[in-house]
């Protein structure tokens, strides 16, 4: 176990400590407790139906460049992509782990399976800055307070640098061609396939509008779980701290910026006027999601792994 996995994980720990302890915890642990479970269900069927969502804005993506897999397939790989994010340690993230699975498949597409990664997860960061930066513009007319929606307004313009630095990538490919080696070939495909897909308005709008249902689905999770602790919770307050608290998880501070994630909820939704106590209770529940989510990715790679095994003892 590398070290900086580790503190991750202890920053996790610590975050979802203080989450705890900062509340009323004797009221924290009543209220989920008593939270109803036929809505905490309906709030995991949710999670479970915005991954969905999330799993075929990838699959769009890699029908482009000729990789066709049934739906359930691309589903079962964003749910080893989930476990591998908050479990597995190591440099790589859930996402370049679910795009090397097929690696043996389409062995003439691993430059074009990597760009369409980082391509999905460019597009997903969008639509979750675009929530947060709406989230953020409602706090700013409530508080008369500019400063946050200023920081997400700043990650924006960022990420479009980003992105249109990114369609001309691909220029840079004759210049690292020059080392000859098998990773400047490899970088060459990944450029070409990165600046493809950026050029490609349609797939953008429908990556777009896919990420938005899916940040939206965690909002409408968490608002369900609200719900459960306790009946009568308004919407918008949720609708506010949902994408503000996943954008601040985003930090590479926590697996699967788990804690943090939490913790951010609770201070805005105590910023929104809502019990601190109700919004933890709440924030604990929608864990419960992430980890069956997490747990069946764990299951699903079992499966393969021991396949693959079997497949490579009788050769």
């Amino acid at each position: 176990m590398n070290l900086n996995y580790l503190l991750r994980i202890l920053v996790a720990i610590f975050a979802i400590y203080l989450l705890v302890r900062l509340s009323n915890t004797e009221q924290v642990f009543h209220a989920v407790g008593k939270a109803s479970l036929f809505w905490v269900l309906i709030g995991v069927v949710v999670f479970l139906a915005g991954q969905l969502i999330a799993s075929q804005r990838w699959r769009l993506v890699l029908l482009i460049g000729g990789v066709d897999l049934p739906p359930i397939s691309v589903y079962k790989l964003h749910l080893i992509g989930i476990f591998s994010s908050n479990f597995l340690p190591g440099q790589a993230t859930g996402d370049v782990i679910k795009a090397m699975f097929l690696f043996d498949s389409y062995p003439d597409r691993k430059s074009f399976l990597i760009a369409s990664v980082v391509y999905d997860r460019l597009l997903g960061l969008f639509a979750l800055l675009t929530l947060a930066l709406v989230a953020s513009g409602v706090l700013a007319l409530r508080d008369m307070d500019p400063t946050i929606m200023l920081f997400v307004f700043g990650g924006f313009l960022v990420l479009l640098i980003i992105v249109i630095a990114s369609r001309q990538i691909n220029r840079l490919a004759p210049l690292v061609e020059l080392l000859g080696s098998r990773s400047a070939r490899g970088f060459t495909g990944f450029s070409n396939g990165l600046s493809e897909l950026l050029r490609l308005r349609k797939l953008a709008l429908s990556s777009f509008s896919l990420g938005l249902m899916f940040q939206l689905s965690w909002a409408i999770c968490l608002f369900l779980m609200s719900w459960a602790v306790s009946p009568g919770m308004y919407l918008l307050p949720v609708l506010i701290a949902a994408p503000l608290a996943v954008l601040v998880a985003s930090l590479p501070i926590s697996i699967g910026g788990l804690g943090v994630r939490e913790g951010a909820f609770v201070l805005i939704m105590q910023q929104l006027g809502v019990n601190a106590e109700v919004a933890a209770a709440a924030a604990l529940l929608a864990i419960l999601p992430l980890l069956f989510a997490s747990i069946v990715g764990a299951i699903i790679l079992h499966k393969y792994d021991r396949f693959h095994y079997s497949k490579e003892a009788n050769l």
